[in-house]
């Protein structure tokens, strides 16, 4: 498997960080495809909440989603009242509201997500991916901007590859992404 990260502005200037999961060999032609698909559309996310996230899932949705594995996105739009603007998770199912809950995915892939806060995909064993979903959940009680970063540290550390995306919008968004495989 072979993950990547990508940052950037849409064609309307909202900030983004879009993280992928393809099959080896596979990462830069998905990066370069999905540069050239959010830099060239216009997003119009929503103030609401919900809203927004929905808006981020079908936005992304409607790019090139053929040949991910997973797949999450940040986006930083203004005058959203709490923490949103992030979705992570399989690029093939509808989606869902982050419950921090613990989901296996296809190919050996782990997803987790924390409303308001951030969320991984990684490979793992289940004993392995139970024990980082304990420790992410205790990083939960730091801001985005700090506990993201630790996140982030944990998951480079092991072995496998991970994505990892923050909510980017509202107080204390952390428009963020990051990817990465260690041997």
């Amino acid at each position: 498997m072979e993950p990547f990260v990508i940052r950037g502005k849409t064609k309307n200037g909202v900030p983004y960080a879009f993280a992928g999961i393809t099959k080896d060999g596979q990462g830069r032609l998905a990066a370069q495809t999905w540069q050239e698909y959010l830099e060239g559309n216009v997003f119009c996310g929503r103030t609401h909440v919900v809203k927004l996230d929905e808006q981020l899932l079908r936005f992304c949705m409607g790019g090139p989603v053929e040949g991910l594995l997973a797949m999450g996105a940040s986006a930083q739009w203004p005058g959203v009242p709490c923490r949103s603007g992030g979705i992570i998770g399989d690029p093939m199912d509808e989606g869902e509201s982050a419950e921090g809950a613990l989901e296996q995915m296809k190919n050996g892939l782990w997803v987790c997500a924390f409303p308001g806060r951030f969320g991984a995909v990684f490979t793992a064993e289940k004993e392995e991916a139970v024990q980082l979903e304990r420790k992410m959940e205790q990083l939960t009680a730091l801001p985005n901007p700090k506990s993201v970063p630790q996140v982030e540290q944990m998951l480079r550390q092991r072995r496998g590859c991970f994505i990892l995306i923050s909510d980017g919008s509202g107080p204390d968004g952390y428009c963020y992404g990051a990817a990465g495989k260690k041997e």
